[in-house]
């Protein structure tokens, strides 16, 4: 049997119709919120004691997410062999996540049991009596042989060292950083040249107009007054204003 809770006490597994009524995947997979939600309550106490590194807690709990979103998202693939929810999720998060120490560090790995499934298996790994002459003769009688259907025979393990992952996701954020922060700089300076070209501009050219004005200078020409915008209310009132001076100054001058 593949991974059942009562597996590693039988040789065989049951006859189909026993398989059939002893799990209950059928109907308590209704339950998967409620299980995920207490597998991570679970991992969250056994790292708040110790037991647990915080990394791999933090591993447990994304992976437990991750198969919340396939069982809600329809991607999800219940197994009867596997009897209940919690067996199928626990099932599942063993091929998500894994991590260990290796060689050449800490690896990510994922491992999948390796289960005698095809009876013409048997035929050359039950006994060296019973396997044909050509195989025992290339590769002997010691080893690869007492096999039993359904049995569990090995680990295929595919790891892969976590500098590699690291490396990969540090590289996409610092192009994502850098990409931001090129955008935040053209748009800086695009705001910079708008800003000089629509308002410091104007607002500087009407404090020079005003400067002159208050010495007497009359002949500067009027500020360009298009638009409705607040720059181009305020340079109609100063030039109006201007023109009052201008006249108010000629009847004096009259007088």
């Amino acid at each position: 049997m593949t991974n059942t809770m009562w597996g590693g006490r039988f040789a065989a597994g049951p006859a189909a119709i026993m398989e059939r009524i002893n799990a209950s995947i059928d109907f308590d997979k209704r339950l998967f919120a409620q299980d995920i939600a207490g597998s991570k309550a679970h991992a969250a106490m056994l790292t708040r004691q110790g037991i647990l590194r915080p990394e791999d807690g933090a591993a447990i709990e994304r992976g437990l997410d991750q198969i919340l979103q396939e069982i809600e998202g329809g991607k999800f693939t219940f197994k009867t062999a596997l009897e209940d929810i919690h067996m199928n999720v626990e099932a599942r998060l063993k091929e998500i996540i894994g991590e260990r120490d290796g060689p050449l560090g800490r690896a990510l790995y994922l491992s999948r049991p390796i289960q005698i499934t095809d009876p013409a298996c048997l035929s050359c790994h039950t006994t060296p009596e019973e396997t044909p002459a050509s195989v025992v003769k290339a590769y002997g009688t010691t080893g690869g042989y007492g096999w039993k259907l359904n049995e569990i025979i090995g680990a295929q393990i595919v790891s892969v060292p976590m500098s590699l992952p690291i490396e990969n996701a540090n590289r996409a954020f610092y192009t994502f950083i850098g990409s931001l922060a090129g955008v935040f700089v053209v748009l800086f300076i695009i705001l910079n040249v708008m800003l000089s070209f629509l308002i410091v501009g104007p607002i500087t050219q009407m404090s020079g107009a005003a400067d002159k004005i208050s010495t007497g200078d009359m002949d500067i020409p009027e500020l360009a007054d298009s638009g409705r915008d607040e720059v181009a209310l305020l340079a109609r009132s100063f030039n109006r204003m201007r023109r009052s001076l201008e006249k108010a100054i000629t009847l004096i001058d009259e007088k």
